[in-house]
């Protein structure tokens, strides 16, 4: 993208947009077409608790990457961007975290793993996308 703003950016292998092929299962964060699947499969609560595991997991992939543009990057405006990352990145995850506890059962029925502590928005999963599943998706519910 750089270079279409006519940039000279060191060689990169770029991640593009397109989230959807299975080819990026092998990349931090991406989900398989597997989960994907079986995230479809689900509803109400149980869909929730998954689809906020699976965003961590998404958002945490994003700050590994980012982690690594800080510490072998060579373009200047590209680090600064991974530092917005990974603070941005980082507290969705505490959010998310924390949406993940409050549904869980209060009896201890449901077992909710903490995902990671570590979180800018995605498109990848949209938050309309969940409402039409179970209801609006926000901390508050």
């Amino acid at each position: 993208m750089a270079e279409t703003w006519g940039a000279d950016v060191p060689g990169s292998t770029g991640c593009g947009g397109d989230h959807s092929g299975s080819g990026h299962s092998g990349r931090p964060g991406m989900i398989s077409e597997q989960d994907r699947a079986a995230l479809e499969r689900l509803t109400g609560k149980a869909f929730e608790v998954q689809f906020l595991t699976l965003m961590v997991e998404h958002h945490e992939g994003a700050v590994e990457m980012a982690r690594t543009e800080q510490g072998e990057g060579r373009y200047g405006p590209a680090r600064a961007m991974a530092d917005d990352i990974v603070t941005a990145r980082q507290a969705e995850i505490r959010e998310m975290n924390g949406m993940r506890a409050a549904r869980a059962d209060p009896l201890g029925r449901q077992e909710v793993p903490p995902v990671s502590s570590g979180g800018a928005s995605c498109a990848c999963f949209s938050p309309e996308r969940a409402a039409t599943r179970s209801g609006p998706v926000s901390s508050d519910q």
